[in-house]
Order: C-alpha cells, then sequence, then structure tokens
C-alpha cells in the first residue's frame, strides 16, 4: 500500500499509509481535538474520476499547501513536498504554473 504525506499548519510533515491517518486521526478519544486544533493538506492519491476534476484537486492541494505552510519543515520533507508537486504538475500541464509559484 503507498504512503502519502499529511503537511499540518504547525509545519510538521509526517508520512502515512491510510490505516495510519485513520488511527491517527479518527480516534474517538483524540478526533475532536485533532480536528479543531490542525490543519492539514494530504499529499496523495487523488480522488477525482477525470482529468480535469483531478487536475483541479492538485491546484487546490497546492493552494492550500501555500496557505497554511508557517516554515520550521526540513529540507527533505521541502524536497518530498516538490517532488510530488513536480511529478504532478508534469502530469497535469500545471508544471509552469507550480513554477511560477514557487511551489517546485
Amino acid at each position: 500500500m503507498k504512503s502519502f504525506v499529511v503537511a499540518t499548519i504547525e509545519g510538521k510533515t509526517n508520512v502515512y499509509d491510510y490505516a495510519g491517518f485513520n488511527s491517527a486521526t479518527w480516534n474517538p478519544v483524540t478526533c475532536e481535538r485533532v480536528m479543531e486544533e490542525e490543519s492539514f493538506v494530504i499529499l496523495g492519491k487523488l480522488t477525482g474520476t477525470t482529468y480535469n476534476e483531478k487536475k483541479e484537486e492538485v491546484r487546490n492541494k497546492a493552494i492550500d499547501l501555500q496557505r497554511i505552510d508557517e516554515g520550521g519543515l526540513s529540507y527533505g520533507e521541502y524536497a518530498m513536498i516538490a517532488e510530488y508537486f513536480e511529478t504532478y504538475g508534469k502530469r497535469y500541464g500545471l508544471l509552469r504554473e507550480f513554477k511560477e509559484n514557487g511551489i517546485c
């Protein structure tokens, strides 16, 4: 199973598989606290069904990430995020836009 990156508003980046993410965020005891205290962007599998839906989803993830990123990430974490957006930027014709906006 593929893993995906979760970037939080606090500047932390974690790599999860789907079961690990669900257990970390949907625990009945901590779910309310996690959802109130943290905003996050999931960089991973796209949920859209058509090319245009997936393209907009990638664009929206980039916008959300720029909006909530307050710094504090390591170079390795920024490299993972840049690689993600470079890959999907090439796939969906967004690479020039992402480079102009400093995403990758």
